[in-house]
């Protein structure tokens, strides 16, 4: 089932960035990754993996990433692998998260067209979230450019609404442009969205709460979640920074 909206926990390990009581651990990814599950369960709709982290670190990262997938267990997992290429690469690439890694949702590049997402949008019961505006600085290189009148980001939303699917579909739209966001959100009400980039990237919660009114959602809070304690008490400081998360994300005013 689709997560209607709530807090998304991003999960972008880092083993340079530990908490204390991992860094000499073996298995220090591992264990973080499973204890901040396990503290913030029961206020996360779902879970984000960057699929990143885990592969620069060769065998022992893709360990700790399956490890930490089925940690999971049944809640929402979204591989936030940013995925797309020529068609018989991108099935391959679905068959890899859909099926090996058994994952809820993908996010995809649509920069190739149709023919690159498609793959991923044949898959039932899945999520395929297409980035439109993202919160990175550099997305105002192309993302906002004007084509016929209307900004690319927002031409990207209708054209891949028009593709034929079978999976669910929804949009990557960055908590660090609340102006477009409360823009797209009017125009596209009931379309769900992926919006990251609270917290170390500069996102505001009440303004990004407002700008998506009510609509369909997830927010993502990864780097400022994930790391802020370093200290031996770190887990039960994820933990109350995701309770707060959570109650600024349910029970501010839309």
């Amino acid at each position: 089932m689709i997560p209607v909206t709530g807090l998304c926990v991003g999960l972008d390990l880092d083993i340079a960035k530990l908490p204390a009581p991992y860094q000499k651990k073996a298995d220090g990814l591992m264990a973080f990754g499973c204890d901040v599950i396990d503290a913030t369960r029961h206020v996360a709709s779902c879970y984000k993996i960057n699929l990143a982290f885990f592969e620069q670190y060769g065998r022992p990262g893709l360990e700790a990433l399956y490890a930490i997938r089925e940690h999971c267990g049944q809640r929402y997992v979204i591989a936030d692998a940013k995925r797309g290429d020529i068609g018989n690469t991108s099935a391959a690439y679905a068959r890899a998260v859909f099926e090996d890694l058994n994952a809820d949702a993908i996010t995809v590049s649509p920069y190739m067209g149709s023919d690159s997402v498609g793959p991923f949008l044949e898959a039932a019961g899945k999520m395929v979230y297409v980035l439109a505006l993202t919160s990175n600085p550099g997305s105002a290189d192309f993302q906002r450019m004007i084509v016929d009148g209307v900004p690319l980001f927002e031409r990207v939303i209708s054209t891949a609404l028009s593709w034929p699917r079978i999976a669910d579909i929804g949009f990557v739209v960055g908590a660090t442009n609340p102006e477009e966001l409360s823009v797209l959100r009017k125009a596209f009400p009931d379309v769900p969205f992926l919006i990251p980039g609270l917290g170390s990237q500069g996102g505001n919660e009440l303004a990004t709460v407002a700008a998506n009114a009510n609509g369909p959602a997830v927010f993502n809070a990864s780097r400022g979640l994930l790391y802020c304690d370093l200290t031996e008490t770190c887990i039960q400081s994820i933990r109350a920074e995701a309770e707060r998360l959570h109650d600024v994300l349910t029970n501010s005013p839309k």
